[in-house]
């Protein structure tokens, strides 16, 4: 059985017909970083002004790994890792 997230908040969007649960993250948050530094991908169009960042955080670890493993190929290197970011503030 899929462990169950703490929920924090929950509250009814108005006008919608869905309401919007804020639930703990069991270890943080999961980030691709280059040599490091935390980056953003962005996919840019060839053709048109097209361009869309891509998700550069996850919740769970195994999507950061896809992430990072898919652009060391792109790239051909292993700069690309992956790192934890606590609940801590700033």
């Amino acid at each position: 059985m899929k462990p169950q997230a703490k929920e924090i908040l929950r509250a009814r969007q108005p006008g919608h017909d869905h309401e919007i649960v804020i639930s703990e993250c069991e270890r943080g948050l999961w980030i691709v970083v280059y040599q490091g530094r935390p980056i953003q991908v962005r996919r840019q169009h060839y053709y048109r002004d097209d361009k869309k960042y891509l998700p550069n955080c996850w919740t769970q670890k195994g999507g950061a790994e896809r992430q990072a493993r898919v652009l060391n190929e792109l790239f051909d290197t292993t700069d690309f890792e992956i790192a934890c970011i606590s609940g801590k503030t700033i």
